[in-house]
């Protein structure tokens, strides 16, 4: 193992809730829409109606292992639990990306989601972080479990203030989910109703309506998407969004299912999505047959009336890291594929763009375990 950024072999990133301007959302006509906030997570297209931003888990610890140096240039790869000591801060496969994450509706309460966020299988973590300035851009592809938990599932009595879609850690309690009743260290601070959650205290499996694979680029540096109409398909005028940030093969002339949706009401097709457009480029083959057209669910970005949202950017900062621990904002902007639940796609408005910016301390380290 290679040993850089002041000699040492290790790199974690340590998530804090932080309040503040992380970027912007702006329309085609360049007019500022809103703010991306930092501890902020954006979902959806124009169409959405749960309320944005969600509320980021702080608390979360990212180790990463420092494999080779050039100069002052880190190449960082994946530590496993048996090098950290735990699930809940590497960063192979299967590891924790923070502890559960709410996606609480108001509207409906029904549609909450909770989230829990693991390392994917493949491709690994790669990326460099530059030591003497802090730059960091990690590729870290997660897999995001999803549970359609509305409130009841972890307050069946409604005795609780708020929507809590995850389990709570609650004075060192699981309240609800599978380990109801067992010992929990929480997992984050009380950022909202929904919190503190914990990956002690895991929903409960009945509530699994899949799995989506989440392309997780982290940068320190300025990120931005742009909303075009995508191109990868037959040229059907059914598929003509101009502002499409995240295009997925769709039947847009016909059902308006998305290819993969294994509906009784959509045409026959392998499960599956199929990405076809991401930030104005073409992202796989060109869309064809019965699901002809490279789209969104809705056009625009982070609905609601997000129809006209054009530009997406997100805005990262960092600071030299070889003299110790240092404040860092980490973002991304993703495609988010469609979940093919009627109810969480409609609420959420999926397949869409989301973007991120989280606010942490970065520092390295000379062993993995611990690695504070």
């Amino acid at each position: 193992m290679a040993a850089c950024c002041n000699g040492q072999g290790f790199l974690n990133f340590f998530t804090i809730d932080q309040a503040g301007d992380c970027g912007d959302v702006q329309n085609t006509s360049g007019a500022l829409v809103r703010n991306i906030n930092c501890s902020g997570l954006y979902t959806g297209g124009g169409g959405n109606s749960v309320p944005l931003p969600y509320a980021i888990p702080d608390l979360g610890s990212s180790v990463t292992a420092i494999t080779s140096c050039t100069g002052q240039t880190a190449t960082v790869g994946a530590t496993t639990s048996a090098a950290t000591g735990s699930r809940k801060n590497c960063t192979a496969p299967g590891c924790f990306f923070g502890a559960p994450l709410t996606v609480p509706n108001p509207t409906t309460t029904a549609t909450s989601v909770c989230v829990v966020n693991t390392v994917a299988a493949s491709p690994a973590i790669s990326g460099t972080v530059v030591c003497n300035t802090g730059a960091t851009n990690i590729a870290l592809p997660l897999a995001s479990i999803l549970f359609l938990t509305g409130d009841t599932a972890t307050d069946p009595g409604g005795t609780l203030t708020g929507i809590q879609p995850c389990p709570l850690c609650s004075s060192g309690t699981c309240l609800g989910g599978a380990n109801n009743g067992m010992s929990c260290v929480n997992g984050t601070t009380t950022l909202n109703a929904g919190y503190p959650t914990s990956n002690d205290c895991p929903p409960a499996a009945t509530f699994n309506i899949g799995t989506l694979p989440v392309d997780f680029a982290l940068s320190s540096g300025t990120v931005t998407w742009t909303g075009t109409q995508a191109t990868n398909d037959t040229g059907s005028t059914a598929g003509n969004q101009t502002n499409n940030f995240a295009g997925y093969c769709r039947d847009a002339d016909g059902s308006l299912c998305f290819k993969g949706d294994t509906d009784t009401a959509c045409p026959a097709s392998t499960p599956g999505f199929q990405e076809c457009w991401r930030n104005g480029m073409a992202v796989g083959a060109a869309c064809s047959g019965v699901f002809e057209s490279c789209m969104q669910r809705n056009n625009g970005a982070f609905g609601p009336a997000g129809g006209a949202n054009k530009t997406i950017t997100a805005i990262g900062s960092a600071a030299s890291i070889v003299g110790g621990p240092a404040q860092a904002k980490l973002v991304s902007i993703f495609s988010i594929a469609p979940t093919f639940n009627a109810t969480v796609d409609a609420a959420g408005d999926l397949p869409g763009p989301g973007a991120v910016a989280i606010p942490g301390t970065a520092r390295t380290c000379a062993t993995a375990n611990p690695c504070p």
